[in-house]
Order: C-alpha cells, then structure tokens, then sequence
C-alpha cells in the first residue's frame, strides 16, 4: 500500500527524558500554544464570559476548521443535539464553541440523564464527551481545499481537564464531539435531557434529543477487515509490552475492525495459538491475521507435495503448517472454531513493485507459488486431523475442517488479476483492489475470481477523492460511505495499512514525531493522515489509544453496514415464508444513487443525514410487528409503481388507506402508484398495538422535483452530439421501432457511426447549454444508449468539469462499462452534492470506446437524455 518503511525490530523503550519530547504540544518552532491544542496568540490574558461564545452545532459528519469561523455560515445549525439510533449503536453529533476576541479557560462539561416521559432512563454514563484536537495540514488536496487546523484526535472531556487542556484561543472554534451509546435493552423512545457547558461561572444548557428506534444490531460484525496496528504504537506509548499491543487491537474491535498480527511477535506459536482463540471467542473481532513468514527457495531444493518451490520470496510452507495446526489443536481444547475469522494477508502490492522487480511474468509465478502453498498447507492438515482420533469426533471437528479449507488468502492491488488464469478459483485468492478500482459490475466481476471467492478492497495513500479515503482533508463520509458500498456491492472485506504510525518522515527515513496530536497531519506518501487514526492515550492517562473522528466515522459505517445486513435477512425470511420476491436492493438503490456513484462519493452531510434516516426507518418497518417490506420499485412513464408487503392490514400511503391490496399468507402485498414530483412520492406509516401502547412506523422518500427528458432529436437538432478527433458520423433521427422492436411508435433514434480507429480511441461528446446548466439544484443525469448487435462493447464514461473559472479535466467516471446486446442506461448520481464552491460547471460528457485497430462500429445509438432535479 504504498509503504516506504521497513518494519525493524522493536526498540527498547525510550528512555524517560525523552517523555518531555514524545508528549508535548509542540516542537521547537511550535506557536505559542494556550491549551496544547491551538496555533494562536494566547498573549490576552482576560478570558471569555458565556456571552462572548458562540454555541451552535452541526453534524457529526462535518469538519469544522479551528481557525477559520467564517467558512460555516450555511451549515450552522442551533445549540441543540439530535440523534437517531438503532439499539447497539453508537451515533454522534457537534456542538461548537466559537471564541470572540478572547480566549476561553478552564470551560466544563456535564451531562444529564435522559428520560423519555413514560418512566424510561437513558444512562448519562451512555454518553461519551469528547474534546476535539487539531492537527495541522498545511496544504489541503482533497474535498476540503483550505488549509488549517483540522479536527482530528478525540480526547474524552475528563481527560483534557485533567491537565488543564480544557481551554481554547482567541477568534476559534472549538469542537466537542458527543456520542451516544445505545444499549440493546434500551426501551425504544424519545428521550430528552441537556448538555450543560460552564465557562466563567455560568451555564449554557444544550438540549438534547435521543431517539431509540425500535430495530437492533448486534456485536458481531459480518465483513472482514485487517488493519494493522503493529508499526509505531510503542513510540507515542513509550510501551512495547503485549498488554499495550493488545490494547490497541481491542480498540479496533470495538470499531468494528479487525486487527493483522495478534501478537507482538510471531515467533512463540503456542501463545499466538492462544491469543488467536481468544479473539475467536470474542464477538466484537470480526478478523485476524495468520502470519505466512518469507522464505527465499531459490537454488535450495525445497519441495512442498512433490513439487519444487523456486520463489525468491515464497511463504513458509514448514511454519504455515505448523500454525495450522497448532491453532487448530487449541481451538479443540477451548471449544472455538480458531479459523471462522482467520485471513492469510500476503505479500503486499506485487504488482507495483516485487522483490525489486518489475517483470510481470516473475510477478504472475510468485502469486501462483503463494496460492499452490497456501492451498496444499491447508489440505496436509486437513488430512492429519482427519486421522487423529482425538479430534475428529469433537463436535466442532466439521465446522473447523470447513473454516481452515475457506480461509481468504489477500492478496493486494494486482494489475495482473486477469493473466493469472483459471487454476487459481479454487486457490482460495481473493484480490483486494484499492477502492477507486471496483466501481463497476465488470472490475468487480473480474477481481471476483469465481462465485466461491470473495472480495476485498483497501485504502491508502491512494486513491483520492471522490473516491473513499482515510484522509484528513477529506469528507468524513467518504471514510463512512465505503462500508455503504460494500455491502450494496458485496465486497466482503477491507483493509488499511496503518492505524498508529507515530513517526515522522525526513529525507526518506522515519523519526521521531514531536507532536502527535496537532503537529503536522503530513507523516509519510504526501499525504495528509496517511497511516493513522490513533493517537497515543500516554499524555492524557488512557492506557491504550485515543480515536480520531475518522475512526469514529469508519465504525459508524459499518454499523450502517449491519443494518442493511439485518434488514436484508428480514426480507429474506419474508421471501421464504411467503413465496414472494422480496428484494431490499430494490428500494436502496434509491438511497444509494444519492450518496455514490460507482466508487465516487458524491454526497452532502445534509443529504446523508436525511438517507440515513430512510435506512432507519426502513429497518424500523422491517422489524416492527407489521414486517413492512418494499418488494419493489418500478419507474413506469414519469409514475413510481411500489409493491410493498406487510403483515398488518392498515398499512397507509400518505395517511391515506391504500386501496390496492391482496391477500398473501399472513399478510398483504399492496400497489402503490405516485407521481413524481409529489411532496413524497413514498409515504408510508403503520400502527402496531392500542391505546398507551401503540406503536407507529414510518418512512418518507423524495424521490425528485421533476424530470426533462431530451430526446434523439432535441440532441441532434441543436447540435449536442460531436465527434472527438475522431472519424464519427452522427446520422440524421432514424425511426426507434425500426432499430428496437420495444420502442415507442414515434420514438427516434440517433445512430453513432464509428470507423476503425485510425490513432486513437473512438469518442463521442454531449456538449451543449444544457450540461453546462447542470448544478446543485439537479439530483441526476442518466443517458441511454442502444446496442443494436449482439456484441458486447466496453466504453468508459468522462466527465469534463471546468475548475475555478480556469482549469479543465477530464475525470473518468467510470471505466470498463459494458455496452450489452439492448438499451444501456448510465446514470451520473449525487450532482446535488458534488463540490460546487469548486466547480464553475460541467462543460461535457465523453463517451470513450476503443482503442487503436479496433473494428468500425455502426449499431450504437443514442435514445435519449433525462436531467431529474
């Protein structure tokens, strides 16, 4: 993953004069600092009253800048804190304090008990206070593009007072993060209380509003993930014992993450045996790491199954076997499956740079020598334990059989994924792209090597936005919005490189960071917050790591990611009861087509807000008594078509009885038909039970203001479709039915001619006032395109923005399409959402097929064009 570094072995624990260095609020040259934490003059020494403080909040989602309070007019929101959460998860909110011409000292913070008003409490020991830190970035690269003090490490409030940090400068804002625990035996409700902050002796009570909605989630996390935690940790800690190390990987897991080694070293087999039980057996570790160990075979003769290995840097086939199987016997003894979330993480990034070699054939047979060993260490032991009598009747003999054979062997980033050839489905490989690489059905098909194999992907200092990323001066929803995908594209696992290195780089090599928390958030790959979402707990008397925002954010994700996992096997158990085809995907796709396009992150924090409430109560009607289910979603004429099921019969669309109905098992299936444009075009609500406990379930959806269609001739007859230096003939409207026997009587199509490309590939533009009027009031564009033959043709689709009245790129918005036998619809999401303060406009949209040679192509046509506003 773009690593420079090399892991060295462990050094000894500093010596103590340097905890003054490790530990403090800033290097040499650091800013006279009032409260560790702020790059301004704290030369004033009168402090603020409550009056002369700003109180506001916004989302958890948004990132406001410590010194800079004018960029936030349009999202500032009132001194209150709403919430919305599922029982076993945690969700968050911001409230922000804005300093005038003084400084704040020595603020606090207290919490109330919440009460719903029917004699139900929520725990004030449930919410968790945290003090925002800011961490310099100096020049901004991503979706935020001004430089300053990002916010970053959470420290909990009592912690910063404790060493007198609660304070802050002058002309700032200073953050504090709130977060909400829900229990799983939290009575669902309505629940209200304050957040009282004190400055100079008085009170400002910030209300505060919980809603416990009536659906759960569980411990358990069903995706994968490896981040690793082994690199730098004992330097902020100045703790390189295995207490602190497993410190760190529980924190991971209770993010939801799973962890690389679970041991310090790798060396002592029987202890990393242990510990790999015990992460087992632990329902919040959704992952762990088996350790491969290099071996150089070259010239040695070593055999594995009769079979020469020849690799410079193959896998241990000795101690691979070895850890199989001494795993496997200690998870026999304490009664745990060891192997269920085991993964085999490889050789990193072979493609780019292996062994110092760039050859692809030596490349191609290294993946192949890593996956033939692999798979026969898996089959020696299965083998062994099948004969050894005091295991294979164990009750758990079966299911541990079963997890070994499957463990995912993850191999990451290979350009080669489509030479590797066939041989390798059963070889238990699973590629892990980086995420700006999966953002089509047929990147994902390929990397997929089979049905049986599953899927990975990563981050690191690549990509960039719009794609996700871990980065700072990024969106704090494009590190959310990757576990959305995941589960919309069934990827099954993710992994990062680095969550705690604590070094700094100069000339190439690492040392020693002189501010962790708000010196330079540029650590190594030019990249800022490339390679941790930890800080060290030392300074602040936390045994263990402190979180970033950005953690907080990839946690909450995944947490999403269970919900759609929980509705999606509430649908299912409906399917198999009734008969019926009930497909969540249906109705998500809407709720996804307005955060994300492909791998792109088109999404507003207040867009994102209101679809996560869609999710919510989508799942709410799923779990309720009434098992309120949206079969389906049709879009027929400008005219939504729902075909909902539920299990009461007073379901309503609008408050209003829905007329259409029949009877199916134990419920209903009801029709649905709404105009687009209506106020929204989904209205659902439910009542369960009567009287004091009645219950009602809802969900609202907006589906759009409107839509213009711009058909073949409006394109044609104002010269909207243009060749690219290309040989291209757009010919005149030809009849529809003609070309497709399913269209329209009247319908016209424009036919694209394209001759064999002579230099370059084949392109064709929609250019015209029309795409340059596309903004942020726009939700959509979708294009439509016919493929009159039964050839199969890959396109790429290019989005030419003008940047800053100035600048002008073609951005590939997603590659790798393909052009099926048929209509073709290529939909351009989020535009609502897009980076408007940057953008001036879109000035085209390129169509790119080909390459040079190819043959002419005379059966592709154009159908016609639709914004939805």
């Amino acid at each position: 993953m773009n690593k420079k570094f090399t892991i060295k072995a462990l050094a000894p624990v500093l010596a103590a004069t340097m905890l003054f260095s490790a530990c403090s609020t800033g290097g040499a040259n650091a800013p006279a600092l009032m409260s560790g934490n702020s790059p301004f003059n704290s030369s004033i020494q009168l402090t603020s009253t409550l009056s002369d403080v700003e109180f506001w909040s916004t989302y958890a989602t948004e990132k406001v800048l410590q010194d800079n309070h004018t960029l936030y007019t349009n999202i500032k929101k009132e001194a209150a804190i709403s919430v919305a959460a599922v029982r076993g998860e945690e969700e968050a909110a911001q409230i922000i304090m804005t300093s005038g011409d003084k400084p704040v000292s020595g603020y606090n913070v207290t919490v109330s008990n919440l009460n719903d008003g029917k004699g139900n409490e929520f725990n004030k020991n449930n919410v968790k206070v945290y003090h925002q830190r800011y961490i310099k970035v100096s020049s901004a690269n991503e979706h935020y593009i001004t430089p300053g003090y990002y916010p970053d490490c959470l420290v909990p409030f009592e912690k910063v007072k404790a060493v007198n940090e609660n304070n802050f400068a002058a002309n700032s804002n200073q953050g504090l993060y709130v977060s909400f625990v829900i229990p799983e035996n939290q009575p669902a409700g309505v629940y209200s209380g304050n957040i009282t902050i004190n400055i100079s002796g008085e009170n400002k009570n910030i209300p505060v509003s919980l809603k416990v909605v009536d659906a759960a989630i569980g411990e358990e996390t069903h995706t994968q993930s490896i981040f690793l935690n082994e690199w730098y940790f004992y330097r902020g800690e100045l703790d390189e014992t295995e207490e602190m190390y497993d410190a760190y990987n529980q924190m991971l897991f209770n993010y939801r993450l799973g962890c690389n080694d679970v041991t310090l070293t790798t060396k002592d087999v029987e202890y990393y045996a242990q510990k790999v039980c015990e992460y087992a057996a632990n329902p919040k570790c959704p992952a762990y790491n088996i350790p491969y160990f290099p071996l150089n075979c070259q010239g040695k003769g070593i055999y594995l199954n009769g079979k020469e290995l020849k690799g410079h840097y193959a896998y241990n086939p000795t101690l691979l076997e070895k850890y199989f199987t001494v795993i496997a016997y200690e998870g026999f003894e304490k009664n745990v499956d060891p192997f269920k979330k085991a993964v085999i993480y490889g050789y990193d990034e072979p493609s780019l740079n292996f062994a110092g070699r760039y050859e692809e054939a030596y490349t191609i047979q290294c993946i192949k020598e890593w996956s033939y060993i692999v798979r026969q260490c898996k089959n020696n032991v299965i083998d062994e334990l099948n004969k050894d009598a005091r295991v294979n009747t164990h009750p758990l003999f079966e299911e541990v059989i079963n997890s070994l054979d499957k463990i995912p062997h993850v191999i990451t980033e290979s350009s080669y994924y489509s030479k590797l050839g066939e041989d390798l489905e059963e070889e238990d490989i699973v590629y892990a792209p980086v995420f700006s690489r999966l953002g089509t059905d047929v990147a994902r098909e390929q990397y997929r090597l089979s049905e049986d194999n599953a899927l990975w992907w990563y981050g690191c200092s690549a990509p960039n936005a719009p794609y996700p990323t871990y980065h700072i001066d990024d969106t704090l929803l494009s590190a959310r919005l990757a576990s959305w995908m995941q589960f919309d594209y069934n990827i099954q696992g993710i992994l990062y490189w680095s969550t705690n290195y604590y070094m700094d780089t100069v000339n190439g090599k690492g040392v020693l960071q002189e501010d962790f928390y708000s010196g330079a958030a540029n650590r190594c790959s030019n990249v800022d917050g490339e390679g941790f979402l930890m800080y060290p707990g030392a300074k602040y008397g936390v045994y263990g790591p402190l979180p970033s925002v950005r953690l907080e954010q990839i946690r909450d994700g995944l947490e999403e990611y269970e919900m759609l996992y929980e509705m999606a096997k509430i649908y299912s158990e409906v399917s198999q009861e009734t008969g019926l085809v009930c497909d969540q995907s249906s109705i998500m796709q809407y709720v996804y087509e307005t955060m994300y396009s492909g791998a792109a992150v088109n999404c507003s924090n207040e867009n994102f807000a209101r679809q996560r409430d869609v999710l919510l109560n989508l799942f709410e009607l799923a779990s309720s008594p009434a098992r309120v289910c949206v079969m389906s979603v049709s879009e027929v004429g400008g005219k939504y078509l729902f075909k909902v099921y539920s299990e009461s019969e007073n379901l309503k669309q609008g408050g209003q009885d829905i007329l259409l109905k029949e009877s199916c098992g134990d419920g209903y299936v009801y029709t649905i038909n709404s105009e687009l444009g209506a106020q929204n075009e989904l209205d659902l609500s439910v009542a369960v039970g009567s009287g004091e406990s009645q219950n009602t379930y809802g969900v609202q959806m907006d589906f759009g203001k409107g839509a213009i269609a711009y058909d073949a001739e409006y394109l044609y007859e104002n010269d909207m479709i243009v060749k690219r230096r290309t040989d291209i003939e757009v010919c005149a409207p030809t009849d529809a039915t003609s070309v497709n026997p399913n269209a329209n009587i009247g319908d016209k199509y424009l036919q694209i001619k394209m001759s064999e490309a002579k230099e370059t590939a084949q392109d064709f533009l929609i250019v015209g006032d029309v795409i340059k009027a596309i903004g942020k009031n726009d939700r959509k564009l979708v294009i439509r395109l016919y493929n009159n033959s039964s050839n199969t043709v890959k396109t790429t689709l290019y989005v030419k923005y003008q940047y800053d009245g100035k600048q002008q790129g073609y951005d590939a918005y997603a590659s790798d399409i393909s052009l099926t036998p048929g209509e073709n619809t290529f939909v351009i999401n989020g535009l609502d959402s897009m980076l408007w303060q940057r953008l001036v406009r879109i000035n085209e949209i390129r169509f790119a097929f080909g390459a040079k040679g190819d043959a002419a192509r005379d059966y592709i046509y154009f159908m016609d064009m639709s914004v939805f506003s």
